[in-house]
């Protein structure tokens, strides 16, 4: 489970600044564009990734068996003094 979690945690943190700054660079030198639909191009698509890894991380958690084995019974011994 500890690989899932830095498995995600790369997917949200480290891939969307690579590719926002790359395609910054992409668009960058485009004169048709306007400013606004520079950083549109480069954000959006990024937000609309980060929200399926954080779903795609949240459905693998909720049908992982593991998540639903039941606890041993609590046991409470007094202390010996």
């Amino acid at each position: 489970m500890l690989t899932d979690f830095c498995l995600a945690t790369f997917l949200i943190a480290v891939v969307p600044l690579v590719v926002v700054f790359g395609s910054n660079e992409y668009f960058k030198d485009a004169s048709d564009m306007s400013e606004l639909e520079k950083v549109a191009y480069s954000v959006v698509p990024m937000i609309i990734y980060m929200n399926t890894v954080i779903g795609i991380y949240i459905y693998r958690v909720l049908n992982d068996p593991e998540n639903y084995k039941k606890d041993p019974p609590l046991v409470i011994r007094r202390k010996k003094d």
